[in-house]
């Protein structure tokens, strides 16, 4: 072949490059990957950076790792589908996953879904998560629910969204062989049952509470207040983010008293920021008729700390298929109004400091509560700092 017709070699620095420029394109990445060798090595790091496994591909890919073990190492995220349709007292997933750990080195994110009732032990080898996420499934007990926790001695964020924990018959939780994460700075639950008074007892008995950063319960029913309570104030100064959704029953009294007693954020003295649910369309959601907003103010003024710089609220004017669906007391911005004390705690100590309050509008009268927020809070939007957008609750979904 003439000189002049050679395809030139690329530096490594080159071929990066590329590879980093098509790293969401799995088409072309394969193709780059079948090119030439100085660009399959690359290319492998994001062929192989996001797997999902089901009881379908499980035992496939469990002998592609035996036959290629040093690809195990590029996976980054698991992604597991897992069902139990004859309710086995033995699946694939405890059968299988304790033999995939070894050569998934490096799995940081790890994301559990399914019809299935998990249990922790078959976690055991995946020592480096970071970053667990248990969706729309069930696990087997509290105690494995806290087991999971231990599985993962390096886990920063754990968040849970639609999960079924069946309950114990003992009066605690009792599990052994447990070794707790030592940089756990987010937990968030969101449509979560399970037992709160057993688990936050089981979580105040550890260390990994000290180093929570963030915190969101969404939502939280009256039972739950009092042990959620003491665990946020149990996180003390290192709480930076406290988001919360309260569901309930008019007949029950509402939430004023409760937060007043269950929630003192005068422990989290470097709180920088605050969301608030949106009563109604979490009651609209679970079936609950509560959707006052009274507890809004009762809750900002516990806050304490000097460094807040947001404070963030839902609210939803109704479904957008229901033109004459009732109004709420979010979109009751009148004189005497709970938004009135919100607007004054908000211009005084110890929100000084803020930056940013936002309002997420969605719903039905949408256009008209927008109007509403503009009129009521008008100081902060002279102020540079109000921002309203109509951007959905993403822990709703």
């Amino acid at each position: 072949m003439d000189r002049s017709q050679r395809i030139p070699l690329l530096s490594n620095e080159l071929t990066a490059r590329i590879i980093d420029f098509l790293c969401h394109d799995i088409g072309s990445l394969k193709s780059c990957s079948l090119t030439c060798s100085s660009f399959l090595y690359p290319a492998r790091k994001y062929l192989f950076y996001h797997v999902h496994i089901h009881i379908r591909n499980c035992m496939r890919f469990l002998q592609f790792l035996d036959t290629n073990p040093s690809l195990g190492v590029h996976v980054r995220e698991l992604h597991i589908a897992a069902s139990n349709p004859m309710e086995q007292e033995e699946t694939w997933v405890d059968k299988y996953l304790p033999l995939l750990a070894p050569n998934l080195p490096n799995v940081t994110h790890l994301e559990l879904k399914g019809k299935v009732r998990y249990k922790a032990t078959p976690f055991q080898g995946f020592q480096s998560v970071r970053r667990l996420s248990v969706i729309r499934t069930e696990i087997n007990d509290l105690n494995d629910f806290c087991a999971f926790y231990g599985m993962f001695p390096l886990l920063e964020v754990a968040f849970f969204h639609d999960i079924f924990v069946y309950r114990i018959q003992t009066e605690s939780v009792t599990i052994t062989a447990y070794n707790p994460p030592k940089a756990l700075k987010w937990t968030q639950f969101n449509s979560c049952r399970l037992d709160p008074g057993q688990y936050v007892e089981w979580t105040l008995k550890t260390d990994m509470y000290h180093h929570m950063e963030r915190i969101g319960v969404c939502p939280l029913q009256h039972v739950g207040m009092p042990p959620i309570g003491s665990l946020v104030a149990a996180t003390g100064p290192a709480l930076k983010h406290f988001k919360l959704a309260l569901v309930g029953m008019v007949g029950q009294g509402g939430f004023v008293e409760a937060v007043r007693r269950h929630f003192r954020l005068d422990q989290n003295t470097n709180l920088q920021t605050i969301e608030f649910g949106s009563p109604a369309q979490y009651a609209d959601l679970y079936g609950s008729d509560d959707i006052g907003v009274s507890w809004f103010p009762t809750m900002l003024t516990t806050i304490v700390s000097t460094i807040v710089e947001e404070v963030v609220f839902n609210l939803w004017g109704g479904k957008k298929d229901n033109i004459d669906s009732k109004k709420t007391d979010e979109s009751e911005m009148t004189c005497g109004s709970p938004w009135d004390d919100v607007v004054s705690i908000l211009s005084g100590a110890p929100f000084i400091g803020l930056k940013k309050v936002i309002f997420h509008v969605t719903g039905n009268r949408s256009d008209a509560m927008i109007n509403l927020v503009k009129e009521r809070f008008r100081r902060f939007s002279d102020m540079g700092i109000l921002i309203i957008d109509n951007k959905e609750d993403k822990d709703l979904h």
